[in-house]
């Protein structure tokens, strides 16, 4: 989902929009696994939470705080709780990956430089979701655990995605044959 004010937000000019918990409630009781906001000029990443704030990894809604598409950036306040990375440093752009059953995220400094924050959640069934990457240093193992990344590729993650693709065209060639 996508809101242009932020439920949660320790950025240090306008902060948590406390008007939005109610939406934020509906999309997460509605099972929105993400939320996209911007109006703060900062980059922020929470950890999944339910609407009053409390943890909740596996029902949670992860919010995103992307606003750092060219205006002057902001400064930033006190962290709020599950808020797991945040700067100011930078702007740039959050990419996203969205597969059934899971997303990768990485926010990526205007430039093309090496994302500064990635990470991924895969779900997995009856044991809940997992989480890969956090930050910094998790930037670079979870671009190796997104699929579709070329780390991934070459980690051999593409391996059943070209495994189908070449049985599909023995198929085509058998069916030219008969």
């Amino acid at each position: 989902a996508v809101l242009h004010y932020p439920a949660f937000n320790s950025g240090g000019i306008y902060g948590s929009v406390l008007a939005m918990r109610p939406m934020f409630e509906l999309l997460q009781s509605a099972g929105v696994e993400m939320l996209l906001s911007g109006h703060e000029h900062i980059y922020e990443r929470f950890a999944p939470q339910r609407a009053d704030g409390t943890a909740d990894p596996l029902r949670g809604m992860r919010q995103f705080v992307v606003g750092t598409g060219g205006h002057e950036l902001n400064p930033l306040g006190p962290p709020l709780a599950h808020s797991e990375f945040r700067t100011n440093a930078t702007w740039g752009v959050l990419r996203l990956r969205l597969l059934e059953g899971s997303y990768g995220w990485q926010f990526v400094p205007v430039g093309g430089s090496a994302p500064v924050d990635a990470g991924a959640r895969i779900d997995r069934g009856a044991d809940g979701p997992r989480e890969r990457g956090s930050g910094e240093d998790g930037a670079r193992e979870a671009r190796r655990g997104v699929p579709g990344t070329r780390e991934a590729r070459r980690r051999g993650h593409g391996e059943a995605r070209r495994e189908a693709r070449r049985r599909r065209y023995a198929g085509r060639a058998y069916a030219r044959e008969s």
